[in-house]
Order: C-alpha cells, then sequence, then structure tokens
C-alpha cells in the first residue's frame, strides 16, 4: 500500500487544502468514473461528460480551500456536472423550434437527478469492487461483461480452458458478493442479466 492509499479521506482532504497534487489525483480517481457516469447519463455524450467531470476536478482544486468535508465536496463536483450537462442539452437544443420539448428535457433531467446520483455512487461502487478483485478475475469480468466476449473467446485470449474461465468468472461473482451492498449487487446481477438479453 502506498502512502496516498493509506491516508483517509480526512487527511486526504486536508493535503488538498493544503496544495498537496498527490491528494487532487485521489480525489480524481475516486470521483472521475462516477462523474462520467452522471453526465453520460444525462447528456447521452461520453466526450463531452469526460470533459466535463474533468473541468469539476479542476473547478474543486481552484476552490480546495473551502471543503472541510467530503460531503461537500462531492455534493460540487456533482452539482458542476449537472450545471454543465444542463447547459449542454440547452445548447444543444437552441436548434429545437418546439420550446415544449425543451422545457419537457430540462423536467426529465431535473426529476431524474437523483436516480442518476445513485446510479453514479453505484458505478463508482461496482468499479472500486472489481479493482479490489485478483487481476485474472478483473480480466475475466471485463471481457465478459463489459467487452462482451465468449467463454471461448477468453479462454484464447487467456490460454486457458472454457471451464477454467466459468470457474473464475463465478468465483468474481462470489467475491463481488462479498464486496458489495448486497442491493448494489443485485443491481449488478439484473444489469449483467439485462445486457446478456
Amino acid at each position: 500500500m502506498n502512502k496516498l492509499q493509506s491516508k483517509s479521506t480526512d487527511e486526504q482532504l486536508l493535503a488538498l487544502q493544503q496544495g498537496d497534487e498527490k491528494a487532487l489525483s485521489y480525489f480524481f480517481d475516486k470521483y472521475y468514473p462516477a462523474l462520467v457516469y452522471y453526465g453520460h447519463s444525462i447528456t447521452s455524450n461520453k466526450e463531452f461528460a469526460e470533459e466535463t467531470a474533468a473541468d469539476a476536478i479542476l473547478k474543486l482544486w481552484d476552490r480546495r480551500e473551502r471543503f472541510f468535508a467530503e460531503n461537500s465536496l462531492r455534493s460540487f463536483l456533482y452539482l458542476v456536472v449537472r450545471n454543465a450537462s444542463i447547459n449542454y442539452i440547452k445548447a444543444e437544443k437552441k436548434e429545437m423550434t418546439a420550446i415544449a420539448d425543451y422545457t419537457f428535457i430540462i423536467e426529465e433531467v431535473q426529476a431524474n437527478d437523483f436516480e442518476l446520483f445513485v446510479q453514479a455512487q453505484t458505478y463508482q461502487q461496482i468499479l472500486h469492487a472489481i479493482e479490489s478483485l485478483p487481476k485474472r478475475y478483473q480480466r475475466i469480468f471485463q471481457q465478459f461483461y463489459i467487452e462482451g466476449k465468449s467463454y471461448t473467446e477468453i479462454a484464447t485470449a487467456l490460454d486457458t480452458s472454457i471451464n477454467n474461465v466459468r470457474i473464475q468468472k463465478m468465483r468474481a461473482l462470489i467475491l463481488l458478493r462479498k464486496k458489495l451492498p448486497f442491493t448494489v449487487f443485485i443491481g449488478l446481477a439484473f444489469q449483467v442479466v439485462k445486457s446478456m438479453i
């Protein structure tokens, strides 16, 4: 475990306030994937979501002295991404002739805002749990569920048997079940089944 990972979140927050760029990297690693997911959920534009998430982290750096609790830091990051995403939608929809459609889209984003926030937090928990798996399980999990490869393709790529891939995938799911809260794991399982249909 390196020195950066051994610090608690409160220590990281204090280091961030004092201008420690390693602490900024800690918060970037912790929140960036979930912020991208959140922005992409609103705008359906992954490239814009990635830029917006990075901008939110930069704004955090510019205002680092203002944050004394992780909750306020997290709220700030999500608010920056939310506002930028709504502004993006507004700019994209300027060409729309029907104002009612535009209003409907903004109201829909606002109505779904909490749900999107929860999804982004869940996504962050899942990513963290996957990253804690042994490397071989991570590769199999990623190739099977994210890349959509078959057992045969994975076995060929990893130079192992199909049965070994199945067993390691099952072990990865068992470890994830132990690492994730039950409701998050059920949501992950639902998404896995849904992606296979």
